[in-house]
């Protein structure tokens, strides 16, 4: 057999190579695991990115799961309980449930600082940061920010962190080591999703009802652009290589495509039904959106910025994270 494989005639190896490899360019180091999390099934959707397929589903998970964050090491996940009031922990290894913690009096929702050491309760009842191990198992402190606090975010070396006040309509500024409010950003009221360019000098906002996109400069703290979008703008990201924002725009189904490098409207990508939160996939080059009235997520290619695939999953699809 080796003398056989030997004597293969170039242009039939090549073939054979070919045939071999096909679609899968970069290796199976592009799958990722995707969670998403069905509110109305109390569920969680388990994706293979490289598939876009529903490989498992989480059942009995809680009573409205809502936001999910992976713990730093990937081995397992954390979810909001919309409805019981908790944080459900999930081995994200097995994907089994493994237990439940009570965080907060209202957690809406959550995130780990960059350095994997803390983890970020927003509490909408106390208007609070609550801040945790990485275990959330023990309370280290709390920062008083404006009302509804619904998203936060770090600068990449973990010095601030940004937190949107939904019914205060601003954006609060954290000194991280200090634990303490250092300014108030001005938005476009209701404050929700946030988003910083890769060079951090600008922040996008998105501002629900008003249905506007409020780009802050970081340095000066001032509005430097806002784009009126027509419908209520929920999620705001930046995409990986910071060519382009997507912003979510729930009530008219739409994903509004904004460049960055000129402040310019490109495009906008029509969704299934009720388009909540965006994840990027840097590795397939493509976004995440998960259809809260449809029940699917949808893929969307970056460079065309179409959609190219719709995956199936429970009723009323909510929160996503990828597993590190």
């Amino acid at each position: 057999m080796s003398r056989v494989h030997t004597m293969m005639p170039p242009l039939l190896a090549v073939i054979l190579w070919i045939s071999l490899h096909a679609g899968h360019p970069s290796g199976a180091a592009e799958a990722a695991t995707l969670y998403v999390t069905n509110g109305y099934s109390a569920t969680i959707s388990v994706i293979d990115t490289a598939t876009r397929e529903v490989v498992t589903t989480i059942p009995n998970v809680g009573v409205r799961p809502n936001r999910v964050a992976f713990s730093p090491d990937g081995t397992k996940a954390y979810v909001i309980d919309d409805s019981a009031l908790n944080l459900i922990v999930v081995d994200a290894v097995r994907h089994e449930l493994i237990g439940k913690i009570s965080a907060g009096r209202r957690p809406y929702n959550l995130a780990f600082s960059p350095d994997g050491r803390e983890g970020w309760i927003l509490d909408w009842w106390d208007s609070e940061v609550l801040i945790y191990d990485a275990g959330f198992t023990r309370l280290q402190g709390k920062i008083k920010v404006g009302t509804w606090p619904a998203h936060a975010i770090f600068t990449r070396d973990g010095r601030t962190a940004y937190v949107s006040n939904e019914t205060t309509g601003d954006v609060s500024v954290i000194d991280t080591a200090a634990r303490k409010v250092t300014a108030t950003l001005p938005a476009g009221g209701y404050t929700m999703g946030l988003a910083l360019t890769p060079d951090e000098r600008f922040l996008y906002i998105a501002n629900g009802e008003p249905q506007t996109v409020s780009k802050v400069d970081t340095k000066s703290q001032q509005i430097v652009a806002q784009w009126p979008l027509g419908g209520e703008a929920h999620e705001v990201v930046v995409t990986p290589d910071g060519g382009y924002i997507y912003v979510g725009l729930r009530s008219i189904d739409e994903i509004a495509v904004i460049s960055t490098g000129d402040d310019r409207l490109v495009t906008r990508v029509p969704q299934p039904k009720k388009p909540d939160l965006i994840l990027m996939e840097p590795a397939q080059n493509v976004a995440f959106v998960t259809n809260r009235h449809a029940g699917v997520v949808s893929v969307i290619d970056l460079r065309s910025h179409k959609v190219i695939a719709k995956i199936r999953v429970g009723a009323n699809p909510h929160g996503m994270a990828l597993k590190p």
